[in-house]
């Protein structure tokens, strides 16, 4: 079972009871190749532009939420062990409540234009939808990675997880089970803001247990949707600045 339950509480779930019963199987032929966004690059394209780069070793990043500063830690814990990295948020369907398209690449566009070296981070998108399947997913999203030419890929603490459906570094364990995928896994301990260390940390680098104040995505949406300032340890100012306006326009989720 690919999502490890049948409750209907299961946004991927829900999606899929939705849809028919029926598939229909067969050899498929490209008749229209149907709009792109503008970020969106085939393995192809990025193939060429990682061997055009010179990049050997490069590690792929799977997301659904603007950049707050735990990813961008695990993204800079991961450059300093590649030539490049590839940043491919995934902008098809989300459940509602989800942050919309332009949240989340505009952070990104923000973050390669005034933050991360023009030279080692590529930005594309992957036109997919969220299935919300944890491990499983976490898997599917290597595979997907290592077919547009990454070499390394970043699973954290709840890779594609919803809810309390999966279990805290389960996609880790899954990912371990498996050798003949391809492609090389940062299986990488969750980040967050240490109030006596006074920057990001992880579990591998910082003693102060009783001082771990976590930084998530879905915090991150509370603070919007309730009109608060984002704190400046779980994210940049010009990014939630940025996401602060998107949502008075109606555009920060979906």
């Amino acid at each position: 079972m690919l999502f490890k339950t049948k409750s209907h509480k299961h946004p991927g779930v829900l999606k899929e009871m939705m849809r028919s019963p029926y598939r229909i199987g067969g050899r498929i032929a490209l008749l229209k190749r149907r709009p792109r966004v503008a970020e969106y690059l085939s393995p192809a394209d990025t193939k060429q532009i990682f061997q055009k780069k010179g990049w050997k070793r490069i590690v792929g990043f799977q997301t659904r939420n603007p950049i707050h500063k735990a990813h961008e830690y695990l993204q800079r814990v991961s450059l300093e062990f590649v030539d490049g990295l590839f940043i491919q948020p995934l902008v098809g369907w989300k459940k509602k409540g989800d942050f919309s398209n332009e949240a989340v690449i505009s952070s990104y566009k923000y973050m390669i234009k005034n933050i991360y070296p023009s030279n080692r981070v590529l930005l594309g998108v992957l036109d997919t939808p969220m299935r919300y399947a944890g491990p499983r997913e976490a898997v599917f999203h290597a595979i997907i990675r290592r077919n547009y030419g990454c070499t390394h890929f970043i699973i954290g603490r709840d890779h594609a997880g919803v809810g309390n459906f999966y279990g805290k570094y389960e996609a880790h364990r899954l990912i371990k089970q498996l050798d003949n995928l391809g492609i090389r896994i940062f299986t990488l301990h969750e980040p967050y803001y240490c109030k006596k260390c006074g920057f990001t940390v992880s579990r591998n680098n910082c003693r102060h247990i009783n001082s771990r104040d976590s930084i998530s995505g879905t915090k991150i949406r509370k603070f919007i949707l309730n009109n608060k300032t984002i704190p400046i340890e779980y994210m940049r100012k010009e990014i939630s600045m940025l996401l602060i306006r998107l949502n008075k326009e109606n555009k920060c989720f979906v």
